[in-house]
């Protein structure tokens, strides 16, 4: 009998242990349910964790470890305030305008950082895009890593307040309260290409906010890649026979600003950079050595039947190396860039070339 009690005294035990093991199991279930439950929430604000223009958080050195959040989730139009909490309220899109400045957009609540006009302090509001809600940069640090942020209707700047609410305030070189990164532990790529890029459509507008200085290191001409500058034509006449092709090229301008910025036709920049590279250029050689950016003429090619005949030419380039001072409304850095410009035949005895290009398959990538 005895066994047979302290058989069923173990059967009990083992059922509540068992229990146990069960509500501890379905406890652990619900805290990971939870915490999916919060990642989710982040991944819906549109990220996990910053890393891009289109996912990131602002931080300041004054307040380690907090981030620009929303102060009352509640309200549509809150102020904002750097918190420690770090949830999905506290991550940002910037939204960039075609000048460069940009937007800042919360990933939760989708509205912008805006200015109370009565205490000018930050709060959020639906982006509509009125000047309040225009931004830019301006490097706080030399490397880039930090930055100024800089209201376009006021030309004034982040200010963090002892109670770390932030409202704009008077731009004050090396003002630590001014200092912020986009990105936590360091500033994200793409914050440095928002400063350079702006800047550099400043300049473009009105080159008294910048100037080009050509270094000493010089560089020979170059051949670009060769490009299919004619159209296509092909032979379908049972006899050979010649076609007349006009071809034309454009070369344009590139000005990597920066080691990561192009900036050029395509973005809009041209005439004020380019009056201020020709300028020096003209002053430091004996001759103009720029090439006309639009090239054309016409050859001829002769074809079999069923042959296809195109034209590539491989431009003539030069580059050029030197150093961008920028000035932002009295905030002044420098960068190093690097220029390439169409380059007239006969430089560094040197000639662009042309290749008349046959084949009975059309070409794929117009090089043939």
């Amino acid at each position: 009998m005895g066994r047979l009690v302290m058989s069923s005294t173990k059967r009990t035990s083992r059922k509540i242990i068992f229990g146990a093991v069960v509500a501890l199991m379905a406890a652990m279930l619900t805290v990971e349910q939870a915490q999916a439950d919060e990642r989710a929430q982040a991944v819906v604000a549109g990220c996990v964790s910053p890393g891009s223009l289109a996912c990131l958080q602002i931080t300041s050195a004054v307040s380690p470890g907090k981030k620009l959040d929303i102060e009352n989730p509640g309200d549509p139009h809150s102020y904002l305030q750097l918190k420690a909490d770090g949830g999905d309220r506290s991550f940002w899109k910037i939204l960039q305008n075609p000048d460069f400045s940009f937007q800042m957009y919360n990933l939760a609540s989708h509205n912008c950082v805006d200015v109370w006009r009565t205490n000018s302090y930050l709060d959020q509001w639906e982006c509509v895009g009125q000047t309040s809600q225009r931004w830019h940069l301006v490097p706080y640090s030399s490397e880039l890593t930090s930055f100024m942020i800089k209201q376009e209707d006021t030309g004034k700047c982040f200010t963090l307040d002892s109670a770390d609410y932030i409202y704009v305030g008077d731009c004050e070189v090396a003002n630590p309260r001014q200092s912020f990164q986009l990105g936590v532990s360091a500033a994200i790529p793409g914050s440095k290409n928002l400063a350079t890029r702006y800047a550099m459509a400043q300049c473009d507008k009105n080159p008294r906010t910048c100037n080009w200085k050509e270094g000493t290191t010089k560089y020979p001409a170059y051949l670009g890649a060769s490009k299919c500058v004619s159209q296509l034509v092909k032979n379908d006449s049972p006899n050979y026979n010649a076609y007349a092709r006009t071809w034309t090229q454009t070369v344009g301008w590139e000005n990597t600003v920066g080691g990561s910025v192009t900036v050029g036709v395509e973005v809009g920049i041209d005439l004020g950079i380019k009056a201020l590279v020709k300028t020096e250029i003209q002053a430091n050689y004996a001759h103009t050595w720029i090439g006309a950016e639009e090239t054309s003429d016409t050859v001829t090619v002769n074809l079999k039947p069923q042959e296809y005949g195109w034209v590539t030419r491989a431009a003539l380039l030069k580059k050029v190396v030197g150093t961008w001072t920028l000035d932002i409304g009295g905030h002044v850095w420098t960068q190093k860039a690097t220029i390439v410009i169409p380059a007239a035949d006969g430089t560094d005895t040197k000639l662009s070339t042309i290749v008349l290009k046959t084949g009975f398959t059309p070409p794929t990538d117009c090089a043939g």
